[in-house]
């Protein structure tokens, strides 16, 4: 508990006979005061404006499989096992574009996923942030170490975009919608195969089982 301190104030009071004192002359007037001057308005700086209707013409996409987190590993010692599963973080992203302010960013990435939903699969709306699954559960049929993971399909595609007779270029950065999960089985084997899947599970024996 703080105190709070009050400061002690004495009064002194003077008794006396003395004569009064004589009265004292009227103070001058004092002069009156000079009004300062307005402060200039401060001058903002411009705001870089997009370039709209231009011409946007795009490279080649780049697509690879990125691991964004993985459970610890769950002991599955009888059948019939329930477990909570929470993720820890490895990797997260940011659905955008990198490119200069002349660039309208949010066109050109509805421009570009418009174009990849008609061919492949749709992507993630502009500005979205990945997060992991959170209140997911799993019951294991079996016994057996068992890691949860979660991973997603990156897409990165290269631009030039021309308007008022500049050039611009930049990268659109997404991920297909809809991510991808599995559960990996640390006694099990691992699989010969290339695709990503694989490659996802090999990264998360990696981190999991093959840590005791």
């Amino acid at each position: 508990m703080k105190r709070r301190w009050s400061p002690l104030v004495t009064l002194t009071l003077l008794v006396g006979c003395s004569a009064p004192a004589a009265p004292s002359a009227p103070a001058a007037p004092s002069a009156p005061a000079i009004p300062s001057a307005p402060a200039a308005p401060s001058e903002a700086a411009p705001k870089p404006v997009s370039c709209t209707s231009g011409q946007l013409t795009f490279g080649t996409r780049s697509a690879a499989a990125l691991l964004t987190g993985v459970t610890p590993v769950l002991e599955a010692n009888a059948k019939g096992m329930t477990f909570d599963e929470h993720y820890a973080e490895i990797n997260t992203r940011t659905a955008g574009v990198r490119a200069g302010a002349e660039v309208p960013a949010e066109d050109v990435y509805r421009q570009l996923a418009a174009k990849y939903a008609d061919k492949l699969r749709p992507l993630v709306e502009y500005g979205t942030v990945h997060h992991l699954p959170i209140g997911d559960s799993v019951t294991f049929g079996g016994t057996g170490r068992f890691v949860g993971y979660d991973w997603i399909r990156t897409v990165d595609v290269p631009f030039s975009y021309t308007c008022g007779g500049t050039t611009s270029r930049g990268v659109v950065t997404s991920w297909e919608a809809g991510g991808q999960g599995g559960l990996l089985n640390c006694g099990e084997p691992d699989v010969d195969a290339s695709d990503d899947a694989v490659a996802m599970m090999r990264q998360v024996r990696t981190l999991r089982c093959d840590e005791g």
